[in-house]
């Protein structure tokens, strides 16, 4: 289950997400195969232009500003459905605002949100595939008036490649180069790519344009791109009205050691012949672009984890119980030196355990540090934490590790626990 944030690592990723006041479903602090790629990614504001303006004597709409918010489905909104703006998240999966599920046999993480604002259904979402890319998608549908409109969906994305030293370049048909100065442009086709990489580790992201989003801003969102260096200031809710273009005060020139910010802009155009039913979509491509070198291959390690997890929660001497199996690996070498598995279990509305394991590759022998916390509560995102349990050691090649370790709720008069069995195997990857 999934709350409104919370951390994830899944194959070689790991990274936190929030569902926050002002910029939608924001992912963090993201890791790939052991380098750091981002800081933050967001959609601050969703832009709408109608063929014609809303207003006292018009049969137009907008312009509107968007914001998808942490703002769960109430009794109230069912009475703002006749009449009123909605504006609400709606349960994507089970009980759950957020959705977390993995797609195209497993390839694939999908994470997302489902929000409606006024007339709207928006889901916005990620699709993070294990071999390095990133695909933010911003989905719509339906109409505020039976005009054509435009959706403009504005993502920031504050990437940090191996940390904050980075440069941005371009590619295009008709030349490449370095960017030296803050500012904003359009991307006239889909051969116009972005570079944003750390120069001395050589590791990168490109920015790719999506299918439909090249030579179509127009005069209401006239930019696809905007470079800015990373200000506190700036990271923040959307401060502009709807009629208002994206702007800065002043520029400064960047070099090969900036902490880039990178505004990517779509144009989501839906006609209104295609009715209030017809889902329409856009979004770049984010792909992670490592370094490669020769690695004997011997000193490429499987960490294999398997094992179980038993949650017993006490009520009255009656106890509810959930059993999980886990089976996944993680590949490390010298050039992706960390990794981590984290499960999450929650259960009985009030329990959460957090199983963490991080592991550092040392020329073949493996840093093991696992950490497990008991919270319970009044619900299951509870930050009341009742129990814990930490250990490490070092795991040699072609080596496995067994441990079975049981943690309780040290900070009430009752048997509530949580037992986990687990075995680390490291062996050259296949």
């Amino acid at each position: 289950m999934a709350s409104r944030n919370g951390h994830i690592a899944w194959g070689p990723w790991s990274f936190d997400y929030n569902v926050t006041d002002y910029e939608g479903l924001a992912l963090m602090n993201g890791n790939f195969r052991g380098t750091n790629i981002y800081y933050k990614l967001s959609l601050p504001v969703i832009r709408v232009k109608y063929v014609r303006d809303g207003g006292i004597f018009s049969s137009g709409c907008g312009p509107y500003n968007d914001i998808i918010r942490w703002d769960p489905y109430t009794i109230g909104d069912f009475f703002e459905e006749f009449g009123y703006a909605n504006h609400h998240l709606e349960k994507i999966q089970g009980n759950d605002y957020v959705l977390v599920r993995e797609i195209h046999n497993g390839t694939t993480l999908e994470i997302g949100v489902y929000a409606r604002i006024g007339e709207y259904h928006l889901y916005q979402c990620y699709y993070i595939h294990r071999d390095g890319y990133i695909f933010p998608r911003l989905w719509s549908k339906g109409l505020s008036c039976n005009l054509d409109h435009v959706h403009h969906p504005y993502w920031r994305f504050d990437l940090d490649v191996d940390g904050t030293h980075n440069r941005v370049s371009y590619s295009n048909p008709t030349g490449s180069g370095v960017y030296t100065s803050e500012g904003r442009g359009t991307i006239s086709n889909i051969e116009h790519h972005f570079l944003v990489e750390n120069t001395s580790s050589g590791n990168g992201v490109f920015i790719i344009p999506g299918d439909t989003d090249t030579a179509r801003a127009d005069d209401f969102s006239r930019v696809d791109f905007y470079i800015r260096k990373y200000r506190s200031s700036e990271d923040r809710e959307w401060w502009r009205s709807p009629e208002q273009e994206i702007n800065f005060g002043f520029t400064e020139n960047i070099y090969e050691n900036s902490d880039i910010v990178f505004w990517y802009v779509a144009h989501l155009h839906h006609h209104a012949n295609e009715g209030a039913d017809h889902w329409h979509m856009a979004g770049p491509t984010l792909q992670v672009n490592l370094r490669q070198r020769e690695v004997p291959a011997n000193q490429i390690r499987r960490i294999s984890l398997t094992g179980t997890m038993d949650v017993v929660d006490d009520e009255w001497g009656r106890d509810e119980t959930s059993h999980r199996d886990f089976n996944e690996f993680r590949d490390l070498g010298p050039d992706n030196r960390n990794a981590e598995f984290f499960i999450v279990e929650r259960m009985g509305g009030e329990i959460r355990v957090e199983f963490r394991i991080r592991l550092e590759w040392q020329n073949g022998f493996i840093n093991v540090s696992h950490n497990t916390k008991l919270f319970e509560g009044t619900t299951e995102d509870t930050t009341d934490l009742d129990g814990e349990y930490s250990g490490s050691y070092v795991l040699a090649d072609n080596r496995w590790h067994w441990i079975d370790f049981t943690v309780y709720n040290t900070a009430e008069d009752d048997p509530d626990r949580a037992r986990i069995q687990f075995r680390l195997d490291n062996n050259q990857r296949p």
